[in-house]
């Protein structure tokens, strides 16, 4: 598969192809589609849910925290994407835990763009502040060969925001990737359709409020995925005629996040641990809804692939 050259950004394709090799057996391809498809071979890796805390240096989870955020920023930089887009609840809130992400997140280079979550404040934080700062607008960052727009689901989606959205797809010169906190409504139908085995106390959320028009104005505009976060698993299908993922949460199993590689014959989209977390193991101290999802967790990515669509020749992340 091709390898882009890149004169800036993350270093030589050289010093690429030897860090792959060094993860490339940790990955599981989840999802392989027709579309979007690229001229320019763009690899985009997607973090949710890192919900850092820095509550007291005693509380071991939230140490933890702090150093799988460092850990996964490392990686990120090894496998070397075009950019970085984080889907939401990236902290607790606090101006602390906003300048720990900062310090670690810090470190990425290329394009980084953010969506707030429902525990995000505005701005998310410092370095994320023009993306929470821009409201109703939506974010349109060209990475690669591909445009991503994302959008602020706090609160559901405007029909203010979706008119903004619609004329932003409009004027998108590249492929484009919708990205948002909140539960579409495909990974929503997933998450019912396997409630059977979940403990009585389970929630599950609704999807994203205006997921109609939201859908509706992809569809129009041709948008090749939208991605989410927030319910806490992974997840990929095709449903309302847009391809859906759905994130994996970087604080709880399977503890890591998605490269999504756009070649000229399709889209892999691939799950990546973080060296160091349980992959497919429960933590002993889970509380019931968090095994039920982390088993979900664990099943899908023993299935995966989740998606193949019958014409897509992309392989998996590339070497």
């Amino acid at each position: 598969m091709h390898e882009q050259v890149k004169t800036n950004g993350f270093g030589s394709s050289a010093e690429r192809t030897r860090m792959d090799r060094h993860a490339i057996a940790d990955r599981r391809t989840i999802a392989r589609f027709d579309t979007p498809r690229t001229d320019r071979s763009t690899r985009i890796a997607v973090v949710s849910d890192v919900h850092l805390t820095l509550d007291s240096p005693e509380t071991s989870s939230s140490s933890g925290r702090e150093a799988v955020l460092r850990r996964t920023v490392r990686d990120i930089r090894r496998l070397a994407p075009d950019g970085v887009v984080f889907l939401g609840d990236l902290t607790d809130g606090s101006a602390a835990a906003a300048t720990a992400f900062d310090r670690a997140a810090g470190r990425l280079e290329g394009s980084v763009v953010g969506v707030p979550g429902n525990h995000d404040p505005s701005p998310i934080s410092p370095r994320l502040e023009p993306y929470a700062e821009a409201g109703p607008s939506p974010v349109v960052e060209r990475i690669g060969g591909v445009t991503v727009v994302g959008i602020d689901s706090r609160g559901g989606v405007t029909d203010r925001q979706l008119r903004r959205l619609d004329r932003a797809l409009a004027s998108a010169s590249s492929p484009s990737i919708v990205a948002l906190h909140h539960a579409l409504p495909g990974p929503v139908a997933n998450l019912r359709g396997a409630a059977d085995g979940a403990p009585a106390e389970t929630r599950i959320t609704d999807p994203v409020t205006n997921h109609g028009g939201l859908l509706a104005i992809c569809r129009r505009r041709n948008v090749a995925v939208a991605l989410c976060g927030h319910v806490h698993t992974l997840d990929a299908v095709r449903s309302g005629g847009i391809r859906q993922v759905v994130a994996p949460p970087l604080c709880t199993p399977p503890g890591g996040y998605l490269l999504l590689d756009v070649t000229p014959s399709g889209t892999a989209v691939t799950f990546v641990p973080v060296d160091g977390l349980p992959t497919l193991e429960t933590p002993p101290n889970a509380d019931p809804v968090e095994r039920w999802l982390c088993r979900l967790s664990a099943s899908r990515l023993r299935d995966a692939p989740i998606v193949t669509e019958s014409t897509a020749r992309v392989k998996g992340s590339r070497p």
